[in-house]
């Protein structure tokens, strides 16, 4: 893998400090909602992503009114096809039933026939007992709903598991996770990125296998996958002597090759995501990593928006 040195800046983005989030509404954290509050708008509704040719949208809703059998009065997962309207239930057992506890969307593959999400319900699969977040995924044609954050004898992990991302043929799962029990081989202190086969029902963790110039790294805040599940971008935590910084590394899960992408910065950029969601795009089969960086313009600051091409050797 060689990692060009030819960098675009695309936007110049807002010098002032970041908004904080706001506050979840309980529903998100499936807390019981009041009926009156339950069935009057506003609503909530988060589109997730849309799919390639524009027919689907998979977004999380906390209304139980578009569907007939959604009861939990939590956040749940919809997909919804534009050209008639319909909505589908996506965050349910095999029967079709609605979990008991809040579900939020993630990704789905390029037909929109597997969908998957992060929930905290509990009866969604068989023993689901460890009370966290687990990593989901339906498969809408054949009304299966599967545990992707599982252990190699298929149990549900020990810790929590979130931010799904599934490859175009709906194939392969990323997703971060705290739990120590996925995957056989060194991991990291805090979360870890995982690869999930739907396949083969086998799950590896692919934050391993760094670059040493690192330093110490604690964990991974972020991660992206290529369409094809065969590389992925990761935004790592990390530590040297009394500095802690956001690294931006690119691996490719077939060679196992790593690069470590500040090594490749021009002069005028630090080298540092500025936080834990600074990659925001794999384009191109993981041709190029769209990524934000902090400017050296000293106590100026800023941001911008870069990208770099990355050639498979």
């Amino acid at each position: 893998m060689k990692i060009s040195t030819k960098l675009g800046l695309i936007l110049v983005v807002s010098l002032a400090p970041w908004a904080p989030a706001q506050p979840l509404d309980p529903r998100s954290q499936g807390a019981p909602v009041p009926a009156p509050e339950a069935a009057l708008p506003p609503e909530l509704h988060y589109v997730s992503t849309f799919s390639a040719d524009g027919r689907w949208a998979l977004l999380t809703s906390a209304t139980g009114r578009l569907v007939t059998d959604d009861l939990n009065g939590a956040l749940d997962v919809f997909l919804l096809e534009l050209t008639t309207g319909d909505f589908t239930l996506a965050s349910v057992r095999d029967a079709g039933s609605s979990g008991n506890g809040a579900s939020i969307a993630g990704a789905m593959s390029a037909d929109a026939s597997w969908v998957v999400f992060q929930s905290r319900a509990t009866n969604l699969v068989f023993n689901d007992t460890n009370g966290t977040w687990d990593v989901f995924a339906r498969d809408l044609k054949a009304g299966a709903t599967l545990l992707v954050s599982a252990t190699a004898n298929g149990a549900v992990s020990q810790w929590l598991s979130t931010g799904p991302l599934i490859s175009a043929d709906g194939r392969y799962v990323l997703f971060r996770s705290w739990a120590r029990d996925l995957a056989s081989g060194p991991l990291l202190p805090r979360e870890n990125l995982y690869r999930h086969d739907l396949v083969e029902r086998r799950t590896e963790c692919v934050s391993s296998g760094l670059p040493g110039s690192l330093g110490t790294v604690l964990g991974v805040s972020h991660g992206l996958m290529t369409s094809d599940g065969q590389a992925v971008a990761l935004v790592l935590s990390t530590v040297q002597g009394t500095v802690y910084r956001d690294e931006l590394v690119w691996r490719d899960l077939t060679t196992g090759r790593a690069a470590r992408l500040a090594e490749q910065l021009p002069a005028n950029l630090t080298g540092v995501p500025v936080n834990g969601r600074s990659v925001l795009a794999v384009c191109g089969k993981g041709r190029s990593v769209v990524f934000r960086s902090e400017l050296g313009l000293g106590s100026a600051g800023g941001y911008a928006l870069s990208w770099y091409g990355v050639e498979q050797a």
